[in-house]
């Protein structure tokens, strides 16, 4: 901070900076230490589906932790990070403490990222000797971690995209929730759980709202960082209305109206019910177990494949819905990887029979050839076009993006041998056939095409194969 000399100076100075929450323990100034807007995780702005990162178009494909890397203190997210980069995963998605979920939740116990023991929650708020948070001030060493969280994954080229708040699911978590009365000091009016995410809330409301105000200030000086309003708002019984999240989405953009450039917003959604409208704040659309983008056209931005799970521990159903995602014109997949523990943050858990997903080194493997595949191409160019199939093989399902006369990518699942017909633009193309499992090219060949139909066998493969064309 730069020093005046004047009293009244220095006095409106320390107005300024408590209006911002930021006192004491706050990340680099503005000016100092700040990512520079070229390098700011932004829309990209010819094709607004998918993200521009430090210049380059870019698409977030990971297989990351359970959200707590940031409040479970046995957590060393530089282990996690580094297998992540190590991939070249580029995204984690983690909880900002509002919310904790219970030890026996899930089989793995304490080895459930979200499920800090009690003498390891690092919480946004400090914990009184009684053992209750204090509302009323902030806890310095929760915010070191999060602006050095977010700095390592910088350093990496890892995008964080930072969860507010989460459902509920249950009234147990209620019981366990910092905003209920008996777990502060502050004399929170005692509210209903069925009242925490609406404007209906009583002081609730200002604690959220301080929350957020001061989150956006502590990263305020990171390219590489998003908002999510709240994870599963639409889940019971803690049910977020459209008013109480549009309030958040109005709260985070007033915190960043003076700042130098403002960060994205995501808004995670019903995935069973259609979307017929949203926020024009809103950039990220995300989605659970939703793995066809196609019926979200009307959104503007980009469509998001935000967890994985409960389609057991293997790899396949996770690998299959990523390709089939993100083939589809999704511009995010981020997988649910349940390897990631306390005590072993380089993945190396075996995951128990079940356990809501699955994880380990083969499907970070995996996603990491589906992400090389993509960046191959100027897929900025492209857009789904899946009407080329003119034929598959028996059974199979395929997804294709396009950038008709220039490049091809086509994914294909299942099915019977057979020949793939497509409909290509005249030109001389290279195809090549590549292994989803591993990256490895199964065939290719070249050809001058006059235009139409043109019949192209896949080699054998067992769950699924990609093909890449291009002139």
């Amino acid at each position: 901070m730069r020093l005046f000399s004047s009293l009244v100076c220095c006095s409106l100075l320390a107005a300024c900076v408590l209006a911002l929450g930021c006192i004491g323990d706050s990340g680099d100034d503005d000016g100092e230490g700040a990512a520079s807007p070229a390098d700011l995780l932004r829309l990209h702005p010819e094709n607004p589906r998918y993200f521009l990162f430090e210049g380059k178009p870019t698409v977030l494909i990971t297989s990351g932790e359970h959200y707590g890397a940031l409040i479970n203190d046995d957590f060393d997210y530089e282990r996690y990070l580094d297998e992540l980069a190590e991939f070249g995963l580029n995204q984690t998605r983690v909880f900002s403490g509002s919310f904790i979920e219970a030890r026996d939740k899930f089989v793995v116990g304490y080895r459930n990222p979200l499920a800090p023991r009690p003498d390891g929650l690092v919480s946004p708020w400090p914990v009184t000797e009684g053992g209750k948070f204090d509302l009323e001030a902030w806890n310095p060493r929760y915010f070191q971690r999060l602006r050095d969280f977010v700095a390592e994954a910088e350093k990496r080229e890892i995008v964080v995209e930072l969860v507010l708040f989460s459902a509920l699911y249950e009234y147990e978590r209620w019981d366990a929730s910092p905003f209920n009365p008996a777990n502060n000091v502050n004399g929170v009016e005692s509210i209903a759980p069925t009242r925490l995410y609406t404007l209906d809330n009583e002081q609730v409301l200002r604690y959220q709202d301080d929350l957020v105000r001061k989150l956006v200030s502590e990263v305020r000086s990171f390219g590489n960082i998003y908002f999510e309003v709240i994870n599963e708002g639409y889940a019971e019984p803690a049910h977020a209305t459209d008013a109480w999240q549009t309030h958040i989405i109005e709260t985070i953009e007033e915190a960043e109206a003076g700042l130098p450039y403002q960060h994205l917003i995501a808004r995670n959604y019903d995935h069973t019910e259609p979307v017929t409208g949203t926020h024009p704040s809103v950039s990220v659309h995300n989605f659970h177990y939703q793995r066809d983008p196609g019926q979200y056209g009307n959104l503007d931005g980009v469509l998001a494949f935000d967890e994985t799970g409960f389609q057991g521990i293997g790899d396949d159903p996770y690998r299959t819905d990523a390709w089939y995602f993100m083939l589809s014109g999704g511009g995010a997949y981020s997988n649910l990887d349940w390897s990631f523990t306390p005590d072993h943050e380089d993945g190396s858990f075996q995951v128990p029979p079940g356990t809501p997903g699955g994880g380990g080194d083969s499907i970070r493997r995996q996603l990491s050839v589906l992400k090389r595949f993509l960046e191959r191409f100027e897929f900025t160019r492209m857009s789904p076009m899946h009407g080329i199939v003119k034929r598959a093989p028996a059974g199979a399902t395929f997804r294709v993006l396009a950038d008709p006369g220039r490049a091809y990518a086509i994914y294909l699942a299942g099915g019977r041998p057979g020949p793939l017909v497509l409909d290509l633009e005249k030109g001389r193309y290279q195809a090549q056939w590549v292994a989803t499992a591993n990256g490895r090219v199964a065939s290719e060949e070249r050809f001058a095409h006059p235009g139409g139909p043109r019949s192209i066998s896949p080699p054998p493969y067992e769950e699924d194969i990609a093909l890449a064309i291009e002139r």
